[in-house]
This record gives structure tokens, sequence and C-alpha cells, in this order.
């Protein structure tokens, strides 16, 4: 997985948003995580899992913790049945802003 890099963090929000689908079968989910400079865990928004099989739009966010400087998105499948797992992801957008002055 790839670690987009934060520069300065302060009173900065991140937002995903992404679309995801399965063929009813498996699970499916998106997690956010935040990492400072030693690469230890300062924020986390784990899955919801989902057996959606229609293109379902999740959103996870927050403040982003002064130490942060790398973010990650994570897309996850969980095999319920057969040998594949069976779960398809679109449109998916990592946005960080600062609050308006």
């Amino acid at each position: 997985a790839y670690a987009a890099p934060i520069g300065d963090a302060n009173g900065m929000e991140v937002n995903f948003v992404g679309y995801g689908r399965s063929d009813g079968d498996d699970d499916w989910a998106f997690s956010l995580r935040l990492y400072d400079e030693r690469g230890s865990n300062v924020f986390s928004q784990n899955p919801n899992y989902s057996e959606a099989t229609g293109w379902n739009e999740e959103q996870l966010g927050g403040t982003v913790p002064p130490a942060a400087r790398r973010a990650r998105v994570m897309l996850w499948c969980e095999r319920d049945s057969g040998f594949n797992c069976s779960a398809w992801y679109d449109d998916l957008s990592l946005t960080l802003t600062y609050p308006a002055p």
C-alpha cells in the first residue's frame, strides 16, 4: 500500500470518499490511517464491512493530528465462500484541506 506524505498538519481535515460493492457473498470495506514520522498510527478509522451488491458510497475522515505525516487508505475484502474474494472499488478520493482563514 502507498502512503501519501502530509506536510504541516496543523488544523488540517482529511476526507476519504469511495465506492464499493461485492457479489453478495464476500464482505468489502475501506479504512483510513494516519501515521507520524516514525510510522506510528496516530489516527485510525477502521472498516465497516458490507456485503452490498450495488455501488455504495463510504466516507471516512476527521481532524488530522498535528503529528501526522502520512495518510494511507486500505481496501479490504473478506472472503466468505469460494476461491476468490469478489469485491470492486471505484471513484476513490482522498483530500486534505486547511480550514478557511
